[in-house]
């Protein structure tokens, strides 16, 4: 049986936007390679499907329960979530098509803000926590289990 080195080497260029279905057709058996090609490419699709509701539910729970904590007079009802979860989904789409040549300075952008965010964070925690010795941080074990 050859290895994937040698498998690879004998592939004049193998297509990035082929994907995991490429992948297998590559390295499966001549006997299954079409059908675990099939297969992969629609779990592919069907992960990609799920990743994206998947994240817009999340977000759509998230500005929810920010609404739920910062109004007194919010009543949740559960079409509020359901037209979040359709206007995130509007929102990422207009992002993807409208601003698409903008994209990667927007992604700039937010990587600038989660790594603000991070030390935002990080340095109020080692700042205001409470100071140890190191003898105690190394030698001192508790039991909370009983």
């Amino acid at each position: 049986m050859a290895t994937v080195q040698e498998i690879i080497s004998q592939q004049k260029k193998i297509p990035l936007g082929g994907g995991p279905f490429k992948w297998v057709t590559i390295l499966a058996p001549p006997w299954c390679k079409k059908f675990l090609s099939y297969l992969a490419g629609w779990l592919t699709v069907i992960a990609w499907q799920a990743l994206v509701a998947g994240i817009a539910i999340i977000s759509t729970s998230l500005f929810q329960s920010l609404l739920i904590l910062n109004s007194l007079d919010y009543t949740q009802q559960r079409w509020h979530a359901t037209l979040l979860f359709f206007a995130v989904l509007a929102f990422a789409l207009f992002i993807n098509t409208y601003l698409g040549r903008v994209l990667p300075q927007i992604e700039s952008l937010m990587l600038f803000f989660h790594i603000m965010g991070f030390f935002s964070v990080l340095v109020p925690i080692v700042y205001l926590a409470p100071k140890k010795s190191w003898r105690e941080v190394f030698t001192t074990f508790m039991d909370g289990g009983g």
